[in-house]
Order: C-alpha cells, then sequence, then structure tokens
C-alpha cells in the first residue's frame, strides 16, 4: 500500500466537540499519521472551549438533561474508556488516566448563570462542588420551574434544540 492510498482510507484531522456546548472544540493533527477517525465529531475532554472559560467567569453553566432517558449508570466512572486521551495535536498522552466524560440525554437547555444567583437557590455540598467545577447539569423540568429554560424538553424522535447565548 503506497503512503497516498493509506492517507485517503484514513483520517488524520479530527474536530473534537466542547463538552459543554457541543460546538466544535480542538482541531487536532496527528503527526505521525495516526488514523484519528474515531475521535472525529466527539467529546473527548472536559476542557472548555474559549467561549465556554468565558462563560465560566461569568458565572456557572447549567445543562439541561432528562434522567428518564439517561442510561442509568451514566454518571458512574466505567473501568475502561475506548477513546483515547489524546493532546491538541493528536497524541496520545503517556502515563495520563484515561478520563471519565459523564454523558446524560441533553434535552438542548443550556444557561450561565451568575454565581450569587447560584448562592441563593442552591445548598451544601452541592454548592461547593457547583463553585469549584463552573457548570453542572440540571434536570429539564427543574430549569424550566426556576426560569432557565422556557420550553418543554424535547419528545420522542425530536432533536434537541442547539444551545443558545444567555
Amino acid at each position: 500500500m503506497s503512503f497516498g492510498s493509506k492517507a485517503r482510507e484514513n483520517k488524520f484531522v479530527a474536530l473534537a466537540k466542547c463538552f459543554y456546548c457541543l460546538e466544535a472544540g480542538d482541531l487536532l493533527l496527528h503527526q505521525c499519521f495516526r488514523d484519528l477517525s474515531e475521535i472525529d465529531g466527539k467529546v473527548i475532554h472536559m476542557e472548555p472551549c474559549s467561549k465556554c472559560k468565558e462563560y465560566m467567569e461569568q458565572g456557572i453553566i447549567f445543562i439541561t438533561i432528562d434522567s428518564a432517558k439517561s442510561d442509568p449508570n451514566w454518571h458512574v466512572t466505567p473501568p475502561d474508556s475506548k477513546l483515547p486521551r489524546v493532546n491538541q495535536f493528536g497524541r496520545e498522552i503517556p502515563g495520563s488516566a484515561r478520563g471519565f466524560i459523564p454523558n446524560p440525554f441533553r434535552t438542548g437547555g443550556f444557561a450561565v448563570v451568575k454565581e450569587e444567583a447560584v448562592r441563593r437557590f442552591t445548598t451544601e455540598p452541592t454548592l461547593s462542588t457547583v463553585l469549584k467545577h463552573r457548570w453542572t447539569f440540571i434536570e429539564h423540568e427543574v430549569a424550566m420551574h426556576i426560569g432557565l429554560v422556557n420550553r418543554p424538553a424535547p419528545t420522542e424522535g425530536t432533536a434537541p434544540a442547539p444551545p443558545s447565548d444567555h
């Protein structure tokens, strides 16, 4: 097999998604021509994109979910992850543990709430964790009840609306 035919079969460039907003995140280029097709278009780590970093400086990111539609163990760390942990150049990070990325069913709600407001409606021990990490999942119905989102969760067979800037 010539190099040219190998290049057509494999992807040496991948565009990963931001864990928080699910928009385009890191552009990965493997310098040794390793196939990156398995990570193209997927979330590969929990580092926020530049936009979400700004949101985290402004307040706390709330991402709406539906636990009833989520895998029952979405929050439990699996014994091994299939996706390699890579840096921005597409190289596997040596000696690093593969990170767990929680993946509940998202309903499309995305809001940034000022820290002062979060302190008013969140209590310990949840409050400390949310303030430390600057993001949290929230049930869609709860988010509607407190005014973070104003539309019902998508029903079966419909795609969630894309995140909007708040």
